[in-house]
């Protein structure tokens, strides 16, 4: 059972603040960086600054502080022409990470049902959603 304290938690405190989602994003990135079935979407990109990017967008997401003001989901990524299979596979790479950090099964729940409502933002064509 887990500690009342815990429960009371925010996902972002759960998940290590901004040190413990900045370890899952680096985590995260050196498993995509190896996957040849996405990594393409990664050539040529700055990774440091995405990484920093990741790093401020999950931890908005988790309930963390909002300080973000670049492009939306959208902008950053209709270039892109993502498919389902795609955000499947990064979905399971971070699935992956928190998985190897230790993340309790239910938080990592939690994290995948913030982000899969993101897929019609990200994937550019309708039917592949």
């Amino acid at each position: 059972m887990e500690n009342r304290n815990e429960l009371n938690l925010s996902l972002y405190d759960r998940l290590g603040g901004k040190n413990g989602i900045q370890s899952a994003v680096e985590l995260f990135y050196d498993k995509i960086k190896d996957d040849s079935r996405v990594s393409h979407y990664f050539q040529n990109v700055d990774l440091t600054k995405l990484m920093e990017h990741q790093t401020i967008f999950l931890s908005f997401a988790s309930g963390g502080p909002n300080y973000y003001t670049g492009k939306s989901l959208t902008q950053s990524h209709e270039h892109l022409n993502i498919t389902s299979a795609h955000f499947d596979d990064v979905l399971g790479h971070l699935t992956d990470s928190l998985i190897e950090l230790s993340v309790s099964g239910r938080d990592i729940v939690q994290v995948l049902t913030l982000l899969l409502p993101l897929r019609a933002q990200m994937i550019k064509d309708p039917k592949d959603r």
